[in-house]
């Protein structure tokens, strides 16, 4: 009998690790954890010539490719990506799960270099963007609205252009409402495959996760389906920069604010800094610059003002932002002498898929901009 009391014991010993490793919390591991902090590679054109010149980032810092097509940098903490803003001579590659842009790689434990092959085209001389504002699903049948109303008629519209000129998208935020779990079906509905063009991706509010500790976690489950949540590529003359705007105390779906941290404006001040000022610069966000939209509970104003005085460096420039449900499109900043145009563009969703209509009655749909080398033409 005593051996077997003895026997009881030692198995309990045993599993009472695993009981108290149950209860806890599951642990999210820094991404530098257990990492060498080196970052280097090279890229280079399909054609076996170094790209040079382009800027590399892991969402930190940025760095641009040598005469050879190399980078390298110290990986910032946090960071989980690596990745470069494609340039206008290089096709927007579109792959992965979901048939959309890919032009990053995961950081992963071990591993120092990322090498890109990027496959080369024309430089554009024109080129037609689609601006996509709150498709906001909250369920498969909304998920089908989108496919049968909006995907459609963004197929049947670049189809009815006859090539006339490459057409892009961008979405504006809010992918979904708060149900993250519909991503994986979501997302392939805007891949090359069904739209006929390459979809950027843009984070919303609801796009960020809760509950989580923080706005750095709360932008996770986002960052692993699309890639990384500030980015940059050309077309043409035209600069075009995409970047989350909310910032998510990550504790329940109204608790946050507008607004760039500190680290997003040295970010883009670096990605800019490679940028000729002669360019027509996109900055493509989730909410609006104007009013209520700018203001910040965090600290400062967000940097709005500074992100406008850099937009305001460029020869012109525009805001294009989902979020509100309506258009409106009369809000200019004048910055030394430069415009920087503020357009609210609207729902995919219009008033939340309760009708085919925005909360100011425009219909639901997108918006359409036409490029010729740095100007806007339609």
């Amino acid at each position: 009998m005593y051996k077997y009391f003895i026997r009881f014991l030692l198995a309990l010993a045993l599993l009472a690790p695993v009981l108290v490793c149950c209860s806890e919390k599951p642990v999210i591991e820094d991404p530098l954890k257990n990492r060498s902090t080196k970052v280097y590679g090279k890229l280079s054109y399909d054609d076996g010539k170094p790209a040079v010149g382009v800027t590399v980032s892991d969402g930190r810092k940025c760095v641009t490719t040598n005469s050879k097509g190399e980078y390298s940098f110290e990986r910032s903490k946090g960071a989980r990506y690596v990745y470069y803003t494609i340039p206008a001579d290089a096709e927007v590659v579109t792959g992965g799960s979901y048939g959309l842009p890919v032009f990053y790689k995961l950081l992963r434990s071990g591993v120092c270099e990322y090498n890109f092959e990027l496959k080369r085209q024309a430089v554009e001389k024109e080129f037609r963007l689609l601006t996509i504002g709150d498709p906001q699903v909250g369920s498969t049948v909304q998920i089908k609205r989108f496919i049968n109303e909006t995907v459609a008629d963004i197929r049947n519209y670049v189809a009815s252009k006859n090539g006339d000129m490459n057409s892009y998208a961008v979405t504006m935020g809010d992918i979904v409402n708060n149900k993250w779990e519909l991503y994986p079906e979501m997302l392939p509905t805007m891949s090359r495959n069904k739209t006929g063009i390459p979809v950027f991706q843009c984070m919303g509010n609801h796009d960020h996760e809760f509950p989580k500790d923080g706005d750095e976690l709360a932008v996770q489950t986002w960052e692993s389906h699309v890639g990384p949540s500030n980015y940059a590529f050309n077309r043409s003359d035209v600069h075009i920069v995409v970047m989350d705007n909310i910032r998510h105390t990550g504790s329940a779906s109204s608790v946050y604010d507008t607004g760039f941290w500190d680290w997003q404006y040295e970010w883009l001040k670096q990605e800019l800094s490679n940028v000729s000022r002669d360019k027509y610069l996109v900055l493509v966000v989730h909410c609006p610059f104007r009013e209520k939209f700018s203001s910040s509970n965090f600290g400062g104003d967000g940097h709005y003002q500074d992100i406008i005085n850099l937009l305001g460096e460029f020869r012109e420039a525009r805001i294009c932002s989902g979020h509100t449900h309506y258009i409106r499109n009369s809000i200019t900043f004048d910055v030394n002498g430069h415009k920087v145009y503020d357009n609210n563009l609207g729902a995919a969703c219009g008033g939340w898929w309760h009708s085919t209509l925005c909360t100011d009655a425009s219909p639901n749909g997108y918006g359409v901009f036409e490029f010729t080398g740095n100007r806007v033409k339609n």
